[in-house]
Protein backbone atom coordinates (compact mmCIF):
# COMPACT_ATOMS: atom_id res chain seq x y z
CA UNK A 1 0.00 0.00 0.00
CA UNK A 2 1.26 3.24 -0.72
CA UNK A 3 0.44 6.30 2.05
CA UNK A 4 0.32 9.71 0.66
CA UNK A 5 1.52 12.44 3.07
CA UNK A 6 -0.07 15.85 3.72
CA UNK A 7 0.87 18.51 5.81
CA UNK A 8 -2.09 20.88 6.48
CA UNK A 9 -1.48 23.87 8.87
CA UNK A 10 -4.53 25.71 10.20
CA UNK A 11 -6.49 26.31 13.32
CA UNK A 12 -9.26 23.37 14.22
CA UNK A 13 -13.01 24.46 13.37
CA UNK A 14 -15.20 22.59 15.13
CA UNK A 15 -15.05 19.71 18.07
CA UNK A 16 -13.29 16.65 16.86
CA UNK A 17 -15.88 13.74 17.56
CA UNK A 18 -14.08 10.53 17.78
CA UNK A 19 -16.34 6.91 16.69
CA UNK A 20 -15.51 3.25 17.90
CA UNK A 21 -16.61 0.97 15.14
CA UNK A 22 -17.84 -2.22 16.37
CA UNK A 23 -14.70 -3.90 15.90
CA UNK A 24 -12.98 -1.88 18.39
CA UNK A 25 -10.69 0.33 16.18
CA UNK A 26 -11.65 4.10 16.16
CA UNK A 27 -11.71 7.34 14.39
CA UNK A 28 -11.30 10.34 15.37
CA UNK A 29 -12.97 13.48 12.85
CA UNK A 30 -12.46 17.50 12.92
CA UNK A 31 -12.89 20.45 10.45
CA UNK A 32 -9.64 22.78 10.04
CA UNK A 33 -9.76 25.89 8.75
CA UNK A 34 -6.97 27.09 6.06
CA UNK A 35 -6.61 31.21 5.74
CA UNK A 36 -4.14 31.71 2.79
CA UNK A 37 -1.62 34.94 3.35
CA UNK A 38 -0.24 36.89 0.51
CA UNK A 39 1.70 40.31 0.69
CA UNK A 40 0.07 43.15 -1.43
CA UNK A 41 3.07 45.40 -2.66
CA UNK A 42 0.78 48.42 -3.35
CA UNK A 43 -0.06 48.99 0.27
CA UNK A 44 2.92 47.48 1.28
CA UNK A 45 1.06 44.59 3.80
CA UNK A 46 0.55 41.34 4.62
CA UNK A 47 -3.06 40.13 3.26
CA UNK A 48 -5.74 37.43 4.53
CA UNK A 49 -6.81 35.57 1.19
CA UNK A 50 -10.13 33.22 1.28
CA UNK A 51 -10.49 30.31 4.22
CA UNK A 52 -10.61 26.95 3.23
CA UNK A 53 -12.43 24.65 5.51
CA UNK A 54 -11.20 20.88 5.17
CA UNK A 55 -13.14 17.50 6.78
CA UNK A 56 -10.10 15.33 8.82
CA UNK A 57 -10.40 11.85 9.63
CA UNK A 58 -7.61 10.11 11.63
CA UNK A 59 -7.50 6.29 11.94
CA UNK A 60 -6.10 4.09 14.54
CA UNK A 61 -3.22 5.30 16.55
CA UNK A 62 -3.42 8.43 15.16
CA UNK A 63 -6.69 8.81 15.75
CA UNK A 64 -6.10 8.15 19.47
CA UNK A 65 -3.36 11.09 19.68
CA UNK A 66 -5.56 13.66 17.59
CA UNK A 67 -8.36 12.78 20.16
CA UNK A 68 -5.63 13.44 23.38
CA UNK A 69 -4.40 16.18 22.24
CA UNK A 70 -7.81 18.07 21.06
CA UNK A 71 -10.77 16.78 22.87
CA UNK A 72 -10.75 18.92 26.05
CA UNK A 73 -11.92 16.84 29.33
CA UNK A 74 -15.28 18.43 30.02
CA UNK A 75 -16.44 17.32 26.06
CA UNK A 76 -15.80 13.79 27.24
CA UNK A 77 -19.14 13.62 29.01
Amino acid sequence: MNDIYVTLTGNVAAPPRQHTFPDGSRVTSLKVASTSRYFDRENQQWCNGETTYFGVRCFRGLGDNVAQCLIMPSSLS
